[in-house]
């Protein structure tokens, strides 16, 4: 017999009972929570999803078009500087000035000589692809390599030397680096040079490379370069890459 105010097992179970019913209860309605987040949370990143995919899809439908008029506008402030700064001058020969006839050989320009009435020849001087230089950019229209292609390349120049004896030059280190379709990727350092004159950087090809790149610069300041990639035995251009500034 228990006196009042004492709790026996009857009672200890029933409230043991409601406990263990509280908490299912308490542990269904978090569960219950949790599951109707992680519902609305999935149906918001599908709605990302959809929504990323139809962002990429229109990149690529306007990709082609971006890097056309890309190029475009480059061939044409260009030509705009050639006609200023080149006019009538022949191949691989640099007009002095915009007021003057005469042209000289580019690998006259930049040489710590005067050889244009106006010291034309002499300004402007310095190298768009200096060390530190780093470009990045995506092909197009590449046919170089029968086994894949490259979708995007990387640019940094690394060294830096300018020769004494032929200062219209500059000795470069190159680091390359080009992605591929198949998540796969090539780099190495090329030795190549930069052309005061032309305004041009080439990339030598490694021993059994059959390809050459350039890169041509519209100004000595320019942060971007027109970039060709050249078949060695052909002579053929088999690629190319709108490159500016990482």
């Amino acid at each position: 017999h228990y006196g009042r105010g004492q709790s026996g097992p009857a009672s200890r179970r029933t409230t043991n009972m409601a406990g263990l019913v509280l908490a299912l209860v308490l542990l269904a309605a978090v569960q219950t929570l949790a599951v109707s987040r992680y519902e609305i949370n999935q149906v918001r990143i599908t709605d990302l999803q959809d929504k990323l995919s139809g962002l990429r899809d229109r990149y690529e439908e306007h990709e082609p078009k971006a890097v056309a008029k890309v190029k475009e506008l480059l061939e044409l402030e260009g030509r705009v500087y050639d006609l200023e700064a080149g006019g009538h001058c022949g191949h691989r020969q640099w007009r002095c000035g915009t007021t003057t006839l005469k042209c000289i050989s580019d690998l006259l320009v930049c040489d710590n000589h005067n050889d244009c009435d106006d010291n034309s020849d002499e300004a402007n001087c310095e190298n768009p692809a200096h060390a530190g230089l780093a470009l990045v950019g995506d092909t197009y229209n590449v046919k170089c390599l029968a086994e894949s292609t490259p979708t995007h390349m990387s640019m940094n120049v690394i060294g830096e030397k300018r020769l004494t004896w032929f200062p219209t030059v500059a000795e470069l280190q190159v680091y390359l680096k080009f992605d591929f379709e198949a998540m796969d990727h090539r780099e190495g350092v090329y030795e190549g040079i930069y052309y005061y004159g032309a305004k041009t950087l080439v990339v030598y090809p490694q021993e059994g490379d059959g390809i050459a790149i350039t890169c041509e610069f519209t100004t000595s300041n320019s942060d971007y370069c027109h970039a060709t990639f050249r078949n060695l035995k052909t002579k053929d251009i088999c690629g190319e890459s709108v490159l500016t500034s990482a």
